[in-house]
This record gives structure tokens, C-alpha cells and sequence, in this order.
């Protein structure tokens, strides 16, 4: 899951997760997403991680991109900006330091009800978390008003067997409903209702 394809015959696997996500910033009256990478994301406690996208949201992580270079690269041609990217990205080493390995993006946090959504198939890996709703759901022999969060996960076949992404998201599915890596109870934002998530492989 967390390999990168080198050439066509080799794969490279980091052993950190580097997250690479988006931030909203206003720049000269517009609203632009900006990316920021979490380096070692897998080392972090969740106050670390949500420490640095707080960071990244005011502008003060000095890991996040620098945002004086978007002008100029969007004058280029679109034809010269791909030929550029596919020569950066090239080298696994250097696309890791450029991209990260994975994409987390919260598509959900601008709209209501239930919703799913489709990364782009840039990266090996990736989550995009949808939105959080409430729906009847059978616990227990019973029916019972769930909250329901909705992720899709997303994979490159050409490296990743749909088995391994069954067993994957059903995985991670597991360690959100039961908040594995939490410190305490005190961490979680919903007091009352638990999350059951929903986690469709594509």
C-alpha cells in the first residue's frame, strides 16, 4: 500500500508516511488550495498531525510550500507543466520529497448529507474522507441512528491487488471505529453517538 512505481519493471517503499493534503489560502482576493506535506506522518501522536495542519491553515508551517512560485508556473503552457512534472516525478526519491507517498483530502467539510468522492490517480494510495451523516444501521440484531462517516479509499492497480485493498480498508475501518492511537476519550470531538465508517475500495 505504500509503494511507488519506479520505471516499469521496480518498486521503491518508504518506510514514513509522508501526507501530502491541501489548504485553503487567499491570495489576492481569490481562494487557492495550497499543498502542504506531513513528513513521518506514522511517527506523529494525532495533537502532532493536528498541530501541523493547523500550521499549514495559518501559514506558519515551514514545511508547507512556499506560494510565490504558483504566478509564474500557471503562465507556463499546460503541455510544459506536464513535461516538467513527469521528469520531477521521475525519481521516487525526489517525488516523495515533492508530493509525499499518500493524499488524505476532506472533501466533506463543505457540504451536508451523505457524499462520496474520487481522488485523481496521482499517488499509489490515497483517502479521501467525505462527509458524516446519520443513518439507521443493524447493531446487534437491532436497528439503531449511527453516525456514519464516508471514506474512499483509492489505489493504483498497476501496483496494488484488489485483495490487498479489501483487506487494507476493511483494516482501517477497524482502527477509526475503535480510535486506535487516541490518548484518551478526552481527544474525541463526538461525546456521544460512536462513527461507523464506510469504506469502499476503488
Amino acid at each position: 500500500m505504500h509503494a511507488c512505481r519506479h520505471g516499469r519493471r521496480r518498486l521503491t517503499i518508504f518506510d514514513d508516511v509522508d501526507v501530502a493534503f491541501a489548504v485553503e489560502h487567499e491570495i489576492e482576493g481569490h481562494k487557492i488550495p495550497m499543498p502542504s506535506i506531513i513528513r513521518s506522518a506514522n511517527r506523529m501522536a494525532p495533537y502532532e498531525i493536528e498541530r501541523e495542519i493547523r500550521d499549514a491553515k495559518t501559514g506558519t508551517n515551514p514545511r508547507a510550500w512556499a506560494m510565490s512560485w504558483l504566478g509564474p508556473w500557471l503562465l507556463l503552457p499546460g503541455a510544459v507543466r506536464r513535461f516538467i512534472l513527469r521528469r520531477l516525478l521521475a525519481n521516487p526519491v525526489r517525488r516523495r520529497r515533492i508530493t509525499g507517498t499518500v493524499m488524505v483530502s476532506a472533501a466533506g467539510m463543505f457540504g451536508m448529507g451523505t457524499g462520496w468522492g474520487v481522488s485523481p490517480p496521482s499517488y499509489t494510495s490515497s483517502l479521501l474522507i467525505g462527509s458524516l451523516g446519520r443513518k439507521a444501521m443493524p447493531v446487534d440484531g437491532r436497528t439503531d441512528i449511527r453516525q456514519v462517516l464516508n471514506l474512499t479509499v483509492c489505489v493504483d492497480h498497476d501496483v496494488i491487488d484488489g485483495a490487498v485493498a479489501a483487506r487494507f480498508s476493511q483494516r482501517l475501518k477497524e482502527l477509526i471505529e475503535c480510535s486506535s492511537g487516541l490518548a484518551s476519550a478526552a481527544l474525541l470531538s463526538i461525546e456521544s453517538d460512536p462513527v461507523t465508517v464506510m469504506v469502499p475500495a476503488e
